[in-house]
């Protein structure tokens, strides 16, 4: 895996909202078949760790991501 830099993280003013957020989101966690935590969905889409804390709680109100321990989301299936 490899380490992001700081010029690597997209500034939340770059991103469009938090429609592109929850997207984002909704791909790494799509992509991943484990339970990530925020900073690794941060890490793999490439977005501030806040963003993507935003937006999880948005899809967990939504139903479409769920919390199976504390503090690792995925997809609901």
């Amino acid at each position: 895996m490899r380490i992001l830099e700081k010029k690597d993280i997209i500034p939340s003013s770059q991103l469009g909202g938090e429609k592109m957020s929850k997207e984002i989101v909704l791909e790494v966690l799509t992509k991943n078949a484990e339970p990530l935590k925020a900073g690794e969905i941060a890490e793999q889409g490439s977005i501030e760790k806040k963003e993507v804390d935003k937006a999880i709680k948005q899809l967990k109100a939504e139903g479409i991501v769920v919390s199976p321990k504390r503090c690792f989301y995925t997809v609901e299936k």
